[in-house]
């Protein structure tokens, strides 16, 4: 098997309405051929384990779904593809995910089922959006629920509803000089049911996005990342790699080192930090947190005879007795029962979901590149070849500007204004006056002298400069306006073009059938 860890260019397109999707989906049908991974954890074949985990999953996926929006049940017989993310109002280029995930299901006859990584802390409950008008725009935020303690999304309830109710209203008036009709307008109100009965504010955005989708056509199903946690599956991967603790340690952190070095990394904390050793404990790439104390945790192991104990380093310290390995799975099950919550961490998100849940998981550009690190673990911790994944997203802007201005314009009209102060002599126009001050500074340059004489040849040369100046002073001035100019578009287009803005605050009229339509062409699909 080859190094998975080789340096990869992924980036987001330059232009608006354009694509990244790595590999192309003409010929995705591949990408569902997987060959079954012939590995055992403790005791039981993946493959068997993946037939039961799936089965629940679906069932889960379809239930969880059918509370919002009216889906057929998925058929257990077809190949899973997958996508994921955490419940935010991100951009659109996150969004487009979902739509070439409900195409290549479509398209290949695989159930497409979106993981809501509701793990992931909820930080700040706001976007922050464009405002203001196109000769004098600013970004400002917008809170959909009152600030917080930073939780996970499975814990964090809604705490101002008054909030959240009147999101698009304040959202819609900060826009209204930019976007008349912005698509969170009328979403909220279509979604207001959604809302009155969620108690959790990341419940409440992913069903109401997924709703939209239903509205839209796509075809998916969506799962709580913590619903999957409590799977058969998860219990037997969670205590494969707490069972193996140092040596997934050593894996994982080799693994950083050589992304690192691949992608020329200095931060050590880039793209997740190492694990880490405290004295017996070894850390694990798993969260912990109990229902009374829901503040997400690091998680450290250690093995006796005849136990395997957690701890947080903190507060947590639990004992699940187990004499033989295969006896973890079920001491993690009732961990679970006393009310303690154990979730893996990114690189262990991904992994579970593409061993266990699916045929290929659909990743955006940063998921891309850190999954890297995911395959070479995979390839060195279990033996086998990782399986594989795409990168999809596009770059979506706001119909704000005709032309985004190129940031290099503004550096070379500086490098002209540094000419014209160093060197003016390059831009002015030939004249006996401007001939004889360029010969002085010529014959002065020319001129080697000692290190300690030298200070008299600058001083020469500076006042030779500042006299040419006068012969390119209008070309200084209109430079100087250009670049005024140019340096204001700038500014404005790092607001109104910014490709980090929320799907929620483009034109309705525009987004949705615009990404539809890009999805279609990402499979030659003519409809």
């Amino acid at each position: 098997m080859s190094d998975p860890l080789q340096y990869r260019r992924y980036r987001a397109p330059q232009n608006h309405g354009e694509a990244l999707i790595l590999p192309e989906l003409t010929d995705a049908g591949s990408l569902l051929a997987q060959q079954p991974l012939a590995i055992e954890m403790l005791g039981r074949s993946l493959t068997a384990l993946q037939t039961e985990t799936r089965q629940r999953v679906l069932e889960l996926a379809y239930q969880t779904t059918r509370q919002y929006r009216d889906i057929a049940v998925p058929s257990a017989n077809l190949p899973i593809v997958m996508s994921g993310h955490q419940p935010q109002l991100f951009h659109p280029g996150v969004w487009f995910k979902n739509f070439v995930l409900s195409g290549l299901g479509e398209r290949y006859r695989a159930n497409a089922i979106n993981l809501v990584i509701d793990n992931d802390l909820c930080r700040t409950p706001a976007i922050r959006i464009p405002s203001g008008t196109l000769d004098s725009p600013h970004t400002t935020s917008l809170a959909y629920d009152a600030s917080s303690e930073p939780l996970p999304y499975e814990e964090r309830h809604i705490l101002d509803r008054s909030c959240l109710d009147s999101f698009a209203d304040r959202t819609t008036q900060a826009l209204t000089d930019l976007i008349p009709n912005p698509l969170i307008r009328q979403w909220w109100e279509t979604t207001a049911s959604l809302r009155q009965r969620a108690t959790h504010v990341g419940t409440y955005l992913a069903q109401a996005r997924h709703h939209l989708e239903g509205e839209l056509g796509l075809r998916t199903w969506e799962i709580p990342l913590s619903q999957v946690c409590d799977t058969t599956g998860f219990h037997y991967f969670c205590a494969t790699m707490l069972e193996d603790a140092a040596r997934l340690q050593t894996i994982y952190n080799a693994s950083l080192a050589t992304y690192r070095a691949v992608n020329r990394v200095r931060s050590p904390l880039h793209p997740v930090p190492d694990l880490v050793t405290e004295g017996e404990w070894q850390e694990v790439p798993f969260w912990i947190w109990s229902e009374q104390n829901p503040q997400r945790r690091r998680l450290y192991a250690r093995r006796t005879r005849t136990a395997l104990h957690l701890t947080d380093l903190q507060q947590t310290e639990l004992r699940l007795p187990a004499v033989s390995s295969e006896q973890i799975p079920t001491a993690l099950r009732d961990v679970r029962d006393q009310g303690y919550k154990i979730r893996p961490r990114a690189l262990m998100t991904t992994m579970f979901a593409r061993l266990f849940l699916c045929e290929t998981f659909i990743h955006g550009i940063g998921g891309g590149k850190y999954d890297q690190v995911t395959d070479a673990i995979i390839q060195r911790f279990f033996k086998i070849a990782p399986p594989p994944f795409t990168v999809v997203t596009t770059t979506w802007l706001l119909p704000l500007m005709p032309s985004s201005p190129d940031v290099r314009d503004l550096r070379t009209i500086d490098q002209t204004l540094r000419e014209l102060r160093f060197h003016p002599e390059i831009h002015a126009s030939s004249s006996p006056d401007v001939d004889d001050l360029v010969r002085q500074k010529r014959a002065w340059i020319a001129q080697d002298l000692p290190r300690g004489a030298r200070l008299e040849r600058h001083q020469q040369i500076t006042a030779l400069n500042e006299q040419l100046q006068t012969h390119v002073s209008d070309q200084h001035q209109v430079l100087q306006d250009e670049r005024e100019q140019t340096a204001r578009h700038v500014r404005h287009a790092h607001i109104l073009a910014s490709r980090e803005t929320s799907f929620c605050a483009f034109p309705s009229e525009s987004l949705c059938p615009g990404l539809l339509e890009l999805a279609r062409q990402a499979f030659y699909i003519d409809k």
